[in-house]
């Protein structure tokens, strides 16, 4: 993909989604009700991309998403409309009440970024902002190295 976007000098994000508090999830509520939230998460990441885009799980709670021929504002509205609908909508149900998921993202862009040529470079980039956005208080998109939600 980053090849492609190179060689037609399109803009292409690469978004790193990771499941906030997966770990405490799974430890109080079970592997089970961690799975359901996977599925979950993966479900409304696919709902929002567009057949062009490549949705894939990274890691036991982080998720890829590779926008193609989205530059680094188009992918931040993509990545907000999927974190609001998650923190406002999913939920998983339980015999003692409910589970509230959020999810921080970082992003990176291929021709926006200047520290960003190769898949790896885009990888990194996007996770360092994924814990700049994990440090500043989760449920947040981080792109530009500042947050773009409070």
């Amino acid at each position: 993909a980053v090849a492609q976007a190179e060689r037609y000098q399109h803009p292409l994000s690469v978004l790193l989604v990771d499941t906030d508090h997966f770990k405490e999830i799974n430890d109080t509520h079970s592997h089970l009700v961690g799975d359901r939230v996977l599925k979950l998460v993966a479900e409304l990441l696919a709902e929002h991309a567009r057949a062009a885009d490549t949705v894939c799980r990274y890691g036991g709670d982080e998720f890829v998403v590779i926008l193609s021929s989205a530059d680094s504002v188009s992918a931040a509205a993509f990545a907000e409309r999927f974190r609001r609908r998650l923190r406002d909508r999913a939920q998983v149900a339980l015999p003692g009440g409910t589970v509230h998921i959020t999810a921080t993202v970082g992003i990176a862009t291929f021709l926006e970024d200047s520290e960003a040529h190769t898949a790896e470079d885009l990888l990194r980039l996007a996770d360092n902002r994924l814990y700049v956005g994990k440090r500043g208080g989760r449920d947040q998109v981080v792109w530009r190295d500042a947050p773009a939600t409070p």
